[in-house]
């Protein structure tokens, strides 16, 4: 099986999600699968993986170690994904990269999938715990289920 992954995190960002990505893609290829990647580009990486594509990102205030993918330099490389013939897109993060992700999946026709890395309900207290917390909740889980209910499976 051809698989393409999707992620707005990966080394040399450290994390707990770059570092399950990686496993899940090792374990793939194991298993005899193609896995390729597209993740930002931190400007910061000499060598790399093959199978890994780096999309020109910039940087977000006040998150100095995250990138956001730029949504037009992804869409400059859809015909050479389209010539690579996936069979399938897997969505690793549920930002920048769902999106891009799900019009990707449409535009190659392919069928999509995504990994829920993140119990965000749980996690939005630690950033912003002054807000009250059914509000917390509600601005995790609408958007979760939106972007749950775009996709054809669910990890």
């Amino acid at each position: 099986m051809r698989i393409l992954m999707i992620s707005d995190t990966y080394f040399p960002r450290i994390s707990g999600v770059a570092t399950s990505i990686r496993s899940f893609r090792q374990g793939l290829e194991l298993l005899g699968h193609e896995v390729d990647l597209l993740i930002p580009d931190y400007g910061s990486c000499t060598s790399e993986e093959c199978g890994i594509y780096r999309i020109p990102a910039r940087n977000i205030p006040f998150f100095p170690e995250e990138r956001l993918m730029q949504p037009r330099a992804l869409l400059k490389i859809k015909t050479g994904l389209k010539a690579r013939h996936y069979d399938i897109l897997h969505i690793q993060t549920p930002f920048v990269a769902h999106y891009l992700g799900n019009h990707l999946a449409r535009s190659l026709k392919l069928p999509v999938i995504s990994s829920y890395h993140t119990y965000f309900e749980a996690y939005l207290g630690h950033y912003y715990g002054k807000i009250p917390g059914p509000l917390r909740k509600a601005m995790a889980r609408i958007p979760s289920r939106q972007q749950c209910a775009a996709i054809n499976g669910l990890i």
